[in-house]
């Protein structure tokens, strides 16, 4: 009698052993699946920061070119140079790299 109520007993702690474990294996794939989205959101987060950079450099390019610009416009005569040609030129260079920003940005998918 007594080696039966032992028998049940182990069998019992067995079969709870072996629930654990498989518990512990569903959490270690969960684990495993959020350590994948996490490192997704990073590889997202770096590429916009460095698309952030990227604009900022366009961005102060543009005032040095703008800048130029006003420093030739002053230093010669009025009305041998466009000026208006010359700013409308680097806007809409400009609108191009914003444009081209938002396309790079928006290719970035969250999940």
């Amino acid at each position: 009698m007594e080696d039966g109520r032992r028998h049940r007993i182990i069998k019992v702690m067995v079969g709870e052993f072996a629930r654990r474990l498989q518990s512990l294996a569903m959490k270690k794939d969960e684990m495993q699946k959020l350590a994948h989205q996490v490192a997704e959101h990073e590889s997202v987060f770096q590429k916009s920061l460095m698309e952030r950079l990227r604009v900022k450099e366009v961005m102060k390019s543009y005032e040095q070119i703008l800048a130029e610009v006003e420093i030739r416009v002053t230093s010669t005569k009025l009305g041998s140079i466009d000026v208006e040609a010359l700013v409308k030129l680097e806007m809409d260079n400009m609108t191009k790299e914003i444009e081209l920003s938002k396309e790079r940005l928006l290719n970035i998918s969250f999940k």
